[in-house]
């Protein structure tokens, strides 16, 4: 025990600083005897029993908007909600669509992880989702191919052009019959008539 009037300043430190159990605390520290401390002889005794607890972290998807390219890809950027990054740790995050498909309400996950030096296991990341999203319709050209007959013959089987198909798309990929319809028959005299393509989604 400490002499009357003597003093004593001890604190203690974990042995690393990444979340964990068995953690070991060393206790270190001085007495104020009015002789540096010297009048004691002090042991410090580490206790292997400490605890560090992964930090919560909440990342929340944002909201977002764009413009059907067949990809879940989203420009949005997560943002932490809850809780915050310690010293330097830093937290890289992204999201992405639950599908490719148009629509409101869509889904956004988000995902990512934090950069703590412990593959970042500091952290409890908690991710929520966000249905706010939005993926609209990308414009698609169908154009019908010209096509040129004598007079008093039928007509040709008509074609069409598709423009502006995202990657991995084709004209297989939409739905109904791609249909024609012309003014121009086998008796109309010679001259230029429409022909207009439909029936596609």
């Amino acid at each position: 025990s400490l002499v009357a009037g003597d003093t004593a300043s001890f604190t203690q430190a974990y042995d690393t600083k990444n979340a964990g159990t068995g953690k070991t605390l060393t206790a270190t520290g001085a007495v104020s005897d009015g002789n540096s401390g010297n009048n004691y002889a002090i042991t410090f005794v580490p206790n292997p029993s400490g605890v560090i607890t992964p930090r919560p972290l909440t990342v929340s998807a944002a909201t977002d908007t764009k413009v059907y390219d067949a990809t879940t890809a989203s420009g949005g950027v997560p943002a932490i909600t809850s809780g915050t990054l310690a010293g330097t740790d830093t937290a890289s995050f992204t999201q992405a669509y639950s599908n490719k498909d148009a629509g409101t309400g869509k889904t956004l996950n988000a995902a990512g992880s934090v950069n703590d030096g412990n593959a970042g296991n500091n952290y409890a990341l908690v991710f929520i989702s966000n249905t706010t999203g939005v993926i609209t319709a990308a414009p698609l050209t169908v154009t019908a191919d010209n096509k040129t007959r004598p007079e008093n013959t039928p007509n040709p089987p008509f074609t069409a052009t598709f423009s502006a198909f995202q990657p991995g798309d084709s004209a297989s990929s939409l739905g109904g019959t791609l249909v024609f319809a012309t003014p121009a028959t086998p008796a109309s005299a010679a001259g230029l008539y429409p022909i207009t393509p439909s029936g596609v989604t």
